[in-house]
């Protein structure tokens, strides 16, 4: 499965636009509907299969160089947008993990043999670890995004 976005999208469109190739015929021969064709082009949806995308550049070109590139150009821009957003999701969900670790602490029963002092220390490494987590995500969000 490929990540889409709106700019990867429109480099498929402006590359069958170029080869003079009509998106009725591209969804013809990948056995779809024109509709598909059309939201695929603006966007609309957010990940293809890769053997869809292949068939379809495979259709608008014979040339396997033009093939490889505007595939590699395509996926290439996907990830390049779509990794900030995971890295953002990515420290939502060790948030959402380290209240999920202290709400379980918080509620083990006096029954269990955990003192007060161990389960702090439990809380505190956790928040460390998530820490490093939020650290090593912001640094590879600002690489992407800021390269040098």
């Amino acid at each position: 499965m490929i990540s889409l976005n709106v700019k990867s999208c429109q480099i498929l469109k402006d590359f069958r636009i170029s080869k003079n190739v009509k998106a009725k015929d591209v969804a013809i021969h990948i056995n779809t509907s024109n509709a598909y064709i059309s939201k695929l082009e603006k966007g609309d949806y957010k990940t293809i299969e890769e053997i869809i995308l292949l068939r379809i550049i495979r259709y608008i070109t014979n040339n396997e160089i033009e093939q490889n590139e505007i595939f590699n150009k395509i996926k290439s821009m996907a990830e390049e947008q779509t990794l900030p957003q995971q890295a953002k999701e990515k420290i939502i969900e060790l948030e959402l993990y380290i209240k999920d670790f202290q709400k379980v602490l918080n509620s083990m029963d006096d029954n269990i043999s955990i003192n007060e002092q161990m389960k702090e220390t439990l809380i505190q490494q956790a928040k460390e670890n998530i820490n490093i987590y939020k650290k090593v995500i912001h640094d590879l969000i600002d690489n992407i995004l800021l390269p040098e």
